[in-house]
């Protein structure tokens, strides 16, 4: 994105800001609930893994496409999307994201991934508000609240406009806006809707991430052999990513592709590697695939943090850890690693819990990186 560009639609978000928060006399999250989904614990704490959630809106009053804000944050991290499109990520509780979008004539669907992280059963929440400034002194907003709707999994396919979600039971009221633990949020505009992510210095880390496999696991063990995963990650609009680095560890051992190609493997369980992929052309679609084997029986584990290095934006990586939005194969087809693989038919990853859980505890950080190019 150019300057030019960048500084328009910095200037763009302001004004909607502004028009919101002096015009119209609303604060953010002033009407907003956290949420979350139906499988909270009766003092209020959710166990850790991922959920879709989902809130359709009808826009057909308009005949044109019309300006939003989307204001957003999640404990832990949450992916977002307009009407099947990801607009971006995030993983501060207590610090919200600004994305400005435009909503269709029509149906419009907002969608959300949510994961809460750790091992055991702690706070999580969803808080969103959309502010549509209409002509006049109209303003339409769009709350979290018990109207959404919510899947205790992330469903295929869920962010589509189309999906058929009136099966899914609304969200559970977790707290009012304001409440402990989270308390009043701050709003920090995001440069991912105006073309670059949030400024980070944070080296990879696997703090974040949690450890999974497949749903073989019973008593903490899991069948001798080796199992596919895969991560298809999409990039907002305007955003590509030049390089990926990675921190790995498997148990037992595993082969690990970008885009296709090998990158590496790692052969013993309490290691991780880090791994450092320069891409020879920017792209908006990049594809993780781990070849993972458990090779004596027991427990089995992945757990991965990656940073996407986006093109044009030194020091703003995209951040992603392994969760329940991998998927994976028993078998290790053919092909797997491509990137026009069909995986649609795989399943969703099983959150075994977030690092640093038992028997895995910390794994041995790596001395040297390995660099490749694709």
């Amino acid at each position: 994105m150019s300057s030019t560009a960048s500084m328009f639609s910095n200037i763009l978000l302001v004004v909607l800001l502004f028009i919101v928060s002096k015009v119209f006399g609303h604060s953010p999250f002033d009407e907003s609930k956290w949420i979350w989904a139906n499988d909270l614990t009766q003092d209020g704490k959710a166990p850790p893994g991922s959920h879709s959630f989902r809130r359709t809106f009808d826009n057909s009053g308009v005949r044109s496409p019309v300006p939003c804000i989307i204001l957003i944050t999640c404990d832990d991290i949450y992916h977002l999307f307009l009407n099947g499109e990801h607009l971006g990520s995030g993983n501060q509780a207590l610090q919200a994201q600004a994305y400005h979008a435009s909503l269709q004539p029509g149906k419009n669907v907002f969608a959300v991934n949510a994961t809460n992280l750790l091992h055991a059963p702690n706070p999580a929440g969803l808080l969103v508000d959309v502010q549509i400034p209409y002509d006049g002194n109209e303003i339409g907003r769009i709350v979290s609240d018990s109207i959404w709707r919510a899947h205790n999994e992330v469903r295929d396919g869920f962010e589509g406009l189309d999906y058929d979600d009136s099966f899914w039971p609304h969200a559970a009221v977790v707290s009012d806006y304001g409440s402990e633990p989270w308390g009043n949020i701050q709003v920090a505009p995001l440069d991912v809707a105006c073309g670059c992510p949030p400024k980070s210095n944070a080296a990879l880390s696997l703090t974040n991430a949690n450890w999974i496999w497949t749903n073989e696991i019973r008593g903490g063990n899991a069948p001798v052999g080796a199992r596919a995963f895969r991560r298809e990650l999409s990039l907002p609009r305007g955003l590509k990513a030049t390089g990926v680095k990675i921190l790995i560890g498997v148990d037992d051992h595993f082969t690990l592709y970008v885009q296709g190609h090998r990158v590496g493997s790692g052969e013993v369980w309490s290691a991780a590697h880090t791994f450092d992929v320069t891409l020879g052309k920017p792209t908006s679609e990049v594809v993780i695939a781990v070849d993972a084997a458990n090779a004596e029986g027991g427990p089995a584990g992945l757990v991965a943090d990656i940073q996407l290095v986006i093109d044009g934006c030194e020091g703003s990586p995209v951040p992603v850890a392994s969760d329940g939005s991998w998927k994976y194969s028993v078998t290790v087809p053919k092909s797997f690693e491509s990137i026009d693989y069909d995986d649609s038919g795989w399943s969703l990853a099983t959150v075994e819990g977030r690092y640093g859980m038992s028997p895995w505890a910390q794994l041995s950080m790596p001395y040297g990186i390995v660099q490749s190019k694709v």
